[in-house]
This record gives C-alpha cells, structure tokens and sequence, in this order.
C-alpha cells in the first residue's frame, strides 16, 4: 500500500494490479464515474500517476477465475464469475453485462473454513470476499464488510432472505438491545 512511484517500482518487475484504497468517485458533468482496478506496467508509473491517492498494489494473478463469496450469518454464498464460461483478465467489472454469467460455486471445507473463521475473527456477521481460482489453489484477495451482494441474489441464491433472517432472528434481536 501506498504512493510512491519508485516503491511500487521496486516491488514489483513488470506488471501488477493498482486499485485506490478507498472507492473513488469522480463527476464528469452529469456523469458519476467510478475507479475499477488497473493493470499497470511498472516501469511507467510515475510519481504523477500515483501520488494523489493511496492505492493497494498486487501481484498480477494471470489465468484467474474471481469469485465472490458471501457471508450472512451462518450462511456462506459463493459465485464464480465468467465471461463465455471462462474467468477474465483484470478487473471483471469492466466486462459488458450481458457478456456475463454468475455461476453457483462449492467451496472446498478448507477454503469454506477459512472464509467462516475470517468473518468471525473479524467480528462481522456479513462480508463479501473475494478470492481467484487459480490452477495452483484458491488466492485471497480482499474482504469488505460493506461489500455488494444484491445484484448475485436470485430466488435460487437468496443472499437477501439470508440477511433478513439473520437479522430478524430473536438470538440477534436480544444482541442489539
């Protein structure tokens, strides 16, 4: 994490993955536009390029499949996403909606494991986790405790009963007074 042109430089050869810290939303007119994760070249960036904001840089993850995991209470969701039945380089969310598809996923026990126990650990009782399938294993990417869910729940995968029950359960009703 951070700023600086020559760090960033030095810690990584070639490419990597930039994202800001924080969500960064700019307005162009009438227009609200929104950062998404860059693929940058080491040896381009400048002090210009990143000094104004700090960023999170990672390894660059070739051959990856995201996957978005959800937790509401004691359930777990996970979806893997594709673009013509394949995972996509860079950020996926700059992929045309209708070129994706939000697949069902079964963790394996440890992955699941870990998932629970970091949510726990944290002390939340919702997160949205991403992890990349890699053909080596599964890779951590982030949590977010904030993390988006509405648009991966169907009658089918019901992210939104699930927070519902949990949060209108009389165990977690009695926990808030």
């Amino acid at each position: 994490m951070g700023n600086d042109a020559s760090t960033l430089k030095s810690s990584f050869e070639s490419r990597m993955v930039l994202k800001s810290l924080d969500t960064v939303l700019l307005r162009q007119g009438s227009d609200c536009l929104f950062t998404y994760t860059t693929i940058a070249e080491s040896a381009t960036l400048t002090d210009d390029d990143v000094s104004d904001v700090p960023l999170l840089a990672q390894e660059l993850l070739l051959g990856k499949t995201d996957i978005r995991v959800t937790v509401a209470g004691d359930k777990i969701f996970a979806v893997r996403i594709l673009a013509h039945g394949r995972g996509i380089e860079g950020d996926w969310r700059v992929t045309a909606k209708d070129r994706l598809t939000f697949e069902d996923f079964d963790l394996t026990p440890p992955v699941k494991l870990a998932c629970r126990k970091l949510v726990s650990d944290l002390g939340l009782s919702f997160a949205a986790i991403d992890l990349v399938e890699m053909p080596y294993g599964t890779v951590f990417i982030e949590i977010n405790p904030t993390g988006e869910w509405a648009w991966l729940s169907t009658p089918q995968r019901a992210i939104d009963v699930a927070i519902a029950d949990w949060l209108s359960s009389p165990k977690h009703a009695e926990a808030g007074r």
